[in-house]
């Protein structure tokens, strides 16, 4: 358990962890919460244009993270 140090002496603070499963922690922002899927149809126009969009931005994600990792590994 960590101790804080104050005027008087040691004293303990307690540690605040994560929130079981029981819930009992802060409500999420509606962002944050998990929507009730709805069924897809994967042959839609909508659903093939969010896969796509969806692909392309995974693909820019893991091309900037790698570049990252370059530039990391080069300014060592």
């Amino acid at each position: 358990m960590p101790v804080a140090h104050t005027a008087r002496g040691l004293q303990q603070v307690p540690q605040l962890g994560p929130a079981g499963p029981g819930g009992g922690g802060k409500a999420l922002p509606p962002s944050k919460q998990r929507k009730k899927s709805l069924p897809v149809d994967r042959n839609s126009d909508e659903y093939r244009q969010r896969r796509e969009r969806n692909n392309m931005a995974v693909k820019n994600s893991l091309l900037k993270s790698k570049q990252k990792a370059q530039d990391t590994l080069q300014r060592q």
